[in-house]
């Protein structure tokens, strides 16, 4: 099977009826023009995202493949992350960890839920991120979505 760009997501109506099947994803996975990979039931799909849908990336839920009675939908993995909370909402502390993330061209999430930066896990960045004063760093295990992703563009980077 070859997917384009998704269908939709396994939330619309149209797929209600529907097993799902899935195709699980690492986040840095998600924006990648060009993927092979096999479903949960041993399904293969190959993926060829157009333009638009590279761009945008595939997200949890969204659905790769349909037939009459079945979808093939993505499940985006949780993985170790580092989150930094401001220990008094303090936003110049989450400024300095944004900062310090961003010098690294480390990925960076925001969980608007419970006010934290999210990022990858790496045990040198959670070193640093440890000792700015104020700051609240622990590892977790969560699903980065690309949705809350405010770190600058996919690709190159030149000086």
């Amino acid at each position: 099977m070859l997917c384009e760009r998704p269908l939709g997501t396994i939330t619309d109506a149209a797929f209600a009826d529907c097993g799902i099947d899935y195709i699980e994803l690492d986040w840095f996975d998600a924006n990648k023009k060009i993927l092979k990979r096999t479903s949960l039931s041993g399904e293969e799909l190959s993926m060829r995202l157009d333009d638009t849908a590279q761009t945008r990336g595939l997200r949890d839920g969204d659905v790769l493949f349909h037939d009459n009675d079945r979808v093939l939908a993505v499940r985006i993995v949780p993985c170790e992350v580092i989150a930094v909370q401001a220990a008094s909402k303090n936003p110049r502390l989450l400024a300095k960890a944004a900062y310090e993330i961003g010098n690294r061209h480390a990925p960076l999430f925001w969980n608007s839920a419970d006010e934290m930066l999210l990022t990858p896990f790496d045990e040198p960045m959670f070193e640093l991120l440890s000792r700015i004063g104020g700051l609240s760093c622990t590892v977790k295990i969560e699903k980065l979505d690309l949705d809350h992703r405010i770190s600058g563009a996919h690709g190159a980077h030149t000086h």
